[in-house]
């Protein structure tokens, strides 16, 4: 955050440091001098501590912190439930397994994802379990996180999905999600020829290429820029999350 031209590195009220700051239910300034919004083309950014809910309210909206609008919505059974104090103190949005998903009908480019996230689905994942799809439909190319039936590692065997070669769970590239349980960061940049694309909708929560690919877990944060961030870029980002959630 900037005053004028310079930018501020310590805010005290009193004697007392502050570490966080917000305007209204954004955060605008942190402690650490880094926020999502310091690296240019966040395209979505959903936190779950932007909520205004109350312990198990459904989540029929979740909105976009990014200012672009691009919220994800739900209905009836399909919302997801909104739990307070899991992970460091804040809120999850919490998935099911069975029925629950948010989508949105918007247009954005995917250079770039994280998601902070669990599955509790046990040593396992029972199916192809959509964490961030695009299109909500069938078609390798539209997935960016899934895991991958009967093991512990996230699906990405094709050439056709985005983010093949370069999937990070806490800033280590490898798909092995093991422990399913255990809060990570989950990362994603584009490849040669096959990101940044552009989508016209995305999910949360199901893989509807086929019936019963649900998400059976938490999320925390989801993030997403229209380029392929640098190693230094994911990093920082990668950083700011993991401090904020304590994984």
């Amino acid at each position: 955050m900037k005053l004028g031209t310079q930018d501020i590195s310590a805010i005290n009220l009193g004697t007392n440091e502050v570490t966080k700051a917000y305007l209204g239910t954004d955060e605008v300034w942190s402690a650490g001098g880094f926020l999502p919004t310091d690296i240019t083309g966040l395209k979505l950014w959903m936190k779950s501590d932007s909520l205004s809910l109350a312990d198990n309210d459904p989540v029929s909206t979740w909105s976009d912190s990014s200012g672009l609008g691009n919220d994800l919505t739900a209905a009836g059974s399909a919302r997801p439930t909104y739990k307070t104090n899991i992970q460091n103190s804040l809120p999850v949005v919490r998935f099911n397994g069975t029925d629950n998903v948010l989508s949105g009908i918007f247009t954005i480019t995917y250079g770039s994802a994280f998601v902070v996230c669990n599955n509790g689905s046990g040593a396992t994942f029972p199916e192809y379990s959509g964490l961030l799809i695009t299109e909500n439909g069938a078609g390798n190319s539209n997935i960016f996180f899934s895991g991958e039936a009967a093991t512990s590692n996230f699906y990405q065997a094709s050439a056709a999905f985005p983010f093949r070669l370069k999937i990070y769970m806490n800033g280590v590239n490898t798909l092995v999600f093991s422990p399913l349980s255990t809060m990570k960061v989950v990362s994603g940049v584009g490849g040669t020829g096959v990101a940044p694309i552009s989508k016209t909708s995305l999910a949360i929560g199901n893989n509807a290429s086929a019936g019963g690919r649900f998400w059976n877990g938490d999320i925390c944060e989801i993030l997403v820029y229209d380029t392929a961030l640098s190693d230094a870029d994911r990093g920082l980002v990668e950083g700011y999350l993991i401090t904020k959630y304590a994984i």
